[in-house]
């Protein structure tokens, strides 16, 4: 009896130990749908790769009513799942003065291209050289060329140079500069794989 006694002592030792463990086990499991990052070559079992491939329904239905179609599929047989490849997650909603998001939008580009919009008003400074003429139209010589007078046609009606400081009417072409080349966009990075949880207990409602 000292024996049976000690045996059923161990055995439940062992039931309590077990129960015990079971609460941080759970807590470590990830829910069905959530995305995670891992430093390995692969993803691990129970989850795939978030490379916006397709699944079946059929074989991930729970999964499936967790995601919808949000990042893709026709909803009767297939469905996808997030395709984070070279792209940064963000969180869905609207920040203060920011645009609003919505789960599954795609967006933003590696770089851009600058155009006229973009640039901030600005002047370039330029030296002109004045050739400019006018007709000669007074018949007082003080300060003016010689000229036709209005009285008496006995001058060809020449014209006369126009003052260096006056104002010309015109255009200037400046010369191009630069290649054309787009602007990159991308901040600094470390590549990490990304996977989502295909396997795992259904995530509670709020």
């Amino acid at each position: 009896m000292k024996f049976l006694k000690s045996i059923i002592h161990v055995a439940a030792i062992g039931t309590a130990a077990q129960l015990a463990a079971a609460p941080a086990a759970a807590q470590s499991e990830m829910y069905l749908g959530q995305v995670f990052m891992f430093t390995g070559s692969f993803c691990p079992a129970g989850s795939v790769e978030t490379s916006g491939q397709a699944l079946p329904i059929t074989q991930n239905a729970s999964l499936f009513s967790v995601m919808g179609v949000q990042f893709g599929g026709d909803g009767q047989t297939s469905f996808n799942v997030p395709d984070l490849r070279g792209r940064m997650p963000m969180h869905a909603g609207a920040g203060p003065d920011l645009s609003g998001r919505s789960v599954g939008e795609t967006g933003g580009a590696e770089n851009f291209q600058l155009i006229t919009d973009n640039i901030p008003a600005h002047s370039h400074p330029a030296q002109l050289l004045s050739n400019a003429t006018v007709a000669a139209d007074s018949g007082n010589p003080s300060g003016n060329a010689l000229g036709r007078s209005t009285d008496a046609d006995i001058y060809t009606n020449v014209e006369a140079p126009v003052a260096a400081n006056a104002l010309h009417s015109g255009s200037v072409v400046i010369g191009n500069t630069g290649e054309g080349e787009p602007v990159t966009a991308i901040s600094p990075y470390t590549v990490l794989r990304f996977c989502v949880v295909t396997q795992g207990p259904y995530p509670p409602r709020p």
